[in-house]
């Protein structure tokens, strides 16, 4: 573990059906201290919820910091959820309803608590820190007990108005075929998740197909898991390697239409049985999209197996929280520096993004057709868009960020503009802007008249802007 911090701290909570674990992180995200626990689901909503708050005040504890310290919690829960309330609106293996989460935390520990798709969260983990690091578009599948899916684009969760998204394990691809969980037929869980799996191979172990899955774990399917499913395969039994490779082979095959509705340049694969095959279902999951997806696909993404084993979901809620608390110190929009592309994340924002190309000095002009882009922000309440400009690969001039209420471009702005950290690293102009450690630009003034503008530093109005040098 780290030594203990001195700044702010962040916390991240993975509720599973039969534990619940909690990471306490520093600013950088190394974690500081743990505390796992069994869920206890038998206990119900309210007995859960203590044991939530008892396990993240142990893990502060064993960290040596108090709550005041707490910059925001990101819980990752399974289940149908309002994320917009932070309630898990069902959790059929605890059996609860309705648990208000987000305001049983935040309550305990006065700070912000964000809940999301446990899968969404461990996708976003391989984003910020682990397989999926630099994509644009991240798509995380994570066969198990179920066949969970998540994706993140350009920075941020992808999700519906109020719930989660991407539930590959739904997906038709069977059509009358068996009953699935969630009342429907043929859905993908039906044929390729570890259940199934677990099924299949019950059945030819019956048969005296698979001899060491016999031995192993017998022919009941419940304790036929990934563990044993592997050890089996190793020992020789051919049969059940050939119905876990049908099996991931299906899951690729049916992931291809995502890929061909999202365009991701990265899709990870996590799990209990990728961690237990990973060459394996790699190699199925490959084959079965490339044997489905459209051709002007192939070769425009890469598959890849998750990094962060058990700790995606917990660092990645962790992440999160940070990402819609605190936007300027996250890491979840495209990067300065991308080819061709350069990108700002506003809060709550409007106004005028502008950057002159080849400029030194603080004097802001119209945008010049065919060297100069300029893009005008709308705000959204208590969410970061990321707002992006094209440009040369390796930019040279001045960026500006001007948070203005335009009125149609003939009023001064008023209030103050945001970057995140990975643009404030950027060399300021000199004289002109000021950074401090969250990235906002101080003390600058700007008028603008019709997207006209002066830079200068002071003046009556208390406007302000953020520049940003860019290789010069």
């Amino acid at each position: 573990m780290a030594t203990k911090p001195n700044g702010r701290v962040w916390v991240g909570f993975d509720l599973g059906g039969t534990k619940m674990l909690a990471v306490v992180y520093d600013g950088r995200f190394r974690p500081l201290a743990r505390q796992r626990k069994r869920t206890r689901g038998h206990e119900g909503v309210k007995g859960g919820l203590k044991r939530l708050v008892a396990t993240i005040s142990e893990a502060l504890d064993a960290a040596g910091v108090g709550a005041d310290r707490l910059a925001g919690i990101g819980v990752g829960c399974p289940g149908p959820l309002n994320l917009d309330k932070g309630i898990v609106l069902e959790t059929p293996n605890l059996g609860w309803k309705n648990a208000k989460v987000r305001a049983e935390l935040e309550g305990a520990f006065g700070c912000p608590t964000v809940i999301a798709n446990d899968v969404d969260a461990g996708t976003y983990g391989e984003y910020r820190f682990g397989a999926a690091r630099g994509a644009r578009c991240a798509l995380g599948v994570f066969p198990g007990t179920g066949i969970g899916g998540g994706a993140v684009y350009e920075g941020a969760i992808l999700r519906g108005r109020k719930g989660s998204a991407l539930e590959i394990g739904h997906i038709p691809v069977e059509r009358g075929g068996a009953l699935c969980g969630c009342g429907r037929r043929g859905c993908l869980e039906t044929v390729a998740s570890r259940l199934a799996i677990s099924a299949a191979a019950a059945a030819a172990a019956y048969r005296g197909k698979a001899p060491n899955l016999l031995q192993l774990a017998g022919t009941d399917g419940g304790a036929i898991r990934s563990g044993p499913l592997a050890k089996s395969i190793a020992a020789g039994d051919v049969a059940v390697e050939a119905i876990v490779r049908e099996a991931a082979r299906t899951v690729g095959w049916a992931m291809a239409g995502v890929v061909n509705t999202l365009a991701p340049d990265r899709v990870v694969l996590g799990g209990g049985l990728v961690e237990e095959m990973p060459e394996l279902y790699r190699e199925e999951v490959v084959a079965g999209l490339e044997a489905q997806v459209m051709p002007s696909f192939k070769g425009t993404y890469k598959v890849a197996v998750a990094e962060l084993g058990d700790d995606a979901t917990v660092k990645g809620a962790a992440a999160w929280a940070q990402q819609i608390v605190a936007p300027a110190e996250g890491g979840g929009r495209l990067q300065t520096r991308r080819v061709g592309r350069v990108a700002v994340d506003l809060l709550r924002i409007e106004g005028l993004l502008v950057f002159l190309e080849g400029q030194r000095d603080g004097t802001v002009h119209s945008p010049r057709p065919g060297r100069d882009r300029a893009v005008e922000t709308r705000a959204v309440a208590d969410v970061a868009t990321g707002v992006a400009l094209d440009l040369d690969p390796e930019p040279d001039g001045v960026l500006v960020v001007v948070d203005a209420h335009l009125d149609d471009g003939l009023h001064q702005p008023a209030g103050r503009a945001l970057v995140p950290q990975h643009l404030a690293r950027a060399a300021p102009v000199d004289g002109l802007a000021q950074f401090d450690g969250a990235g906002e630009g101080l003390g600058v003034h700007v008028g603008v008249h019709q997207h006209l503008a002066r830079v200068g530093v002071g003046g009556d109005h208390g406007d302000q802007a953020v520049l940003v040098k860019l290789g010069c």
